[in-house]
């Protein structure tokens, strides 16, 4: 470590303990006050039992806000050892080595798209567990070259010492915090402290920001400064793309009972045409936003970029595999993974089914629950009453049932999925094959015939399909006539 940076980390530690100093002093004034404040009463004879408590009750809840916690490690994720994992500790230890320092005590592989390391408890007298979390959609958006980046980046903030100093940051912020949600509703007292907040935010972020272009300094070193940035924009641009594909195709899988294979579906899930439109979206306008907010911990990608002097553009290496070839036995890995969220979230067994067998294990089950729970308000609705109740949604709305409570625009938009479901059922019962893979629009397809099947309704409220269209098409693939209330498969019910 350079003299240089020894004295900025110097400067950094000392900003960071008079800051957290002066905010458990301004705790502890605040709450010495309070409890003056009764004493005063008691002595001068003008005691007011009512307002002495709630002094008392405030001040015992900042106390307690800042008492010291116990520091506990939540694992979150299955534990990787070298015997298991051969490829993937080679190239940690080889980045270990670049950057003189030493490896991670554990290693873990988690579910979020993300990296991140950690210092904790202790693995003798001497030292501390290093520990090291890696996300598991990250090996599937990074190539092997830009995967090593953000490893190297990881142990950057070895080298700077960031896990020391980081976690006193962040426990000081996390206080802080706590200390404003447990005396929300007395704004008087609030006051001071959220003052300060903003005060520690908008020192130490600085700080924080300036941790993550060292790591990206060191990374960039250690790799070359391009792939560096190329990673950096994945990640950016796949952030949103990972939450939108755990929370609208994962988590409603686990929650019927199933679990999917997570890693190939976020994969099929990139593939998408309109996930990648929407994730190049992302990152040209992250790439080009170079504001970064005052209070944000990491730096704007535009700043990332510039600080190593890379191009903005993603680079891939010709025919390089994704970074998840260093990962043996991923079903196992994502099993155990899983099971530690079933536990976190108290979700039972689940079994295990592809993507493909979820569209009659998962899929059509719930579009045929969906439209028996709304028989009433697709009762003899039929294809060719579409375009004309597609002029009149109010009296179609209005038949809809236990959606009252939600604003025009969901029941709507609940309405357009019903009627999607039912034309998807109608057409699986007459032999059609359907998709609905991860990312992609349901499709119902026969032969070189394919139909969006939850686009139509909506194409037709929209005028981008006219009535006339729909007609010819529905003639065509010979869906006429068929109430819309009956597409189930349910023998006890009459065809259609």
């Amino acid at each position: 470590m350079s003299e240089t940076h020894s004295r900025s980390l110097v400067r950094r530690a000392i900003m960071a303990l008079i800051l957290t100093i002066g905010y458990y002093t301004l705790a502890l004034a605040t709450a010495g006050g309070l409890l003056f404040l009764i004493y005063q009463q008691l002595t001068e004879g003008s005691f007011n039992i009512f307002i002495s408590i709630l002094y008392f009750i405030v001040a015992i809840v900042i106390i307690w806000s800042i008492f010291p916690r116990i520091e506990k490690f939540v694992q979150s994720g299955p534990l990787l050892t070298p015997d298991q994992q051969p490829r993937l500790f080679n190239e940690m230890s080889s980045i270990a080595k670049s950057t003189h320092q030493e490896m991670p005590n554990e290693v873990y592989i988690i579910p979020v798209l993300n990296a991140a390391v950690s210092q904790m408890g202790r693995t003798s007298l001497y030292k501390n567990r290093r520990i090291m979390a890696i996300g598991l959609p990250l090996l599937k958006v990074l190539t092997v070259s830009q995967f090593r980046a953000i490893l190297a980046h990881e142990f950057g903030h070895y080298c700077g010492n960031d896990i020391k100093l980081g976690p006193w940051v962040f426990k000081t912020r996390a206080t802080i915090i706590s200390t404003l949600w447990r005396i929300r509703g007395y704004s008087i007292l609030q006051l001071p402290f959220r003052v300060y907040a903003m005060m520690f935010l908008s020192i130490t972020q600085p700080v924080s920001r300036q941790q993550e272009l060292t790591a990206d300094a060191v990374a960039s070193r250690i790799t070359d400064p391009q792939t560096m940035a190329s990673a950096l924009q994945k990640i950016h641009g796949a952030i949103p793309a990972w939450e939108a594909y755990w929370t609208n195709e994962v988590i409603p899988v686990f929650r019927a009972g199933y679990m999917p294979p997570i890693a190939d579906g976020f994969e099929r899930f990139m593939q998408s045409k309109t996930i990648t439109c929407k994730v190049n979206q992302i990152i040209e306008e992250q790439t080009n936003q170079s504001q970064t907010n005052p209070y944000d911990s990491h730096p704007s990608l535009h700043d990332r970029i510039a600080a190593i002097g890379a191009q903005p553009v993603i680079t891939e290496l010709p025919d390089e595999p994704s970074a998840i070839f260093l990962i043996n036995n991923i079903p196992q890995i994502e099993i155990d993974l899983v099971k530690r969220i079933s536990k976190i979230a108290h979700i039972e067994h689940l079994t295990p089914a592809s993507w493909d067998d979820l569209v009659k294990l998962y899929y059509i089950p719930g579009w045929e629950s969906s439209i028996k729970q709304q028989r009433l308000a697709l009762e003899g609705v039929k294809p060719e009453n579409l375009p004309e109740l597609a002029q009149n949604l109010p009296k179609y709305e209005s038949k809809i049932m236990g959606m009252f409570d939600l604003p025009l625009q969901q029941r709507l938009d609940y309405g357009y999925q019903l009627i999607g479901a039912a034309l998807t059922m109608a057409l699986f019962k007459k032999g059609w094959t359907v998709n609905a893979a991860p990312g992609e629009d349901v499709t119902a397809i026969l032969k070189e015939k394919t139909m969006f099947t939850f686009k139509i309704f909506p194409n037709l409220v929209s005028g981008a399909l006219t009535g006339e269209q729909w007609l010819a098409i529905i003639k065509e693939i010979g869906i006429a006539g068929t109430d819309l209330s009956k597409a189930v498969i349910d023998k006890s019910l009459p065809e259609g």
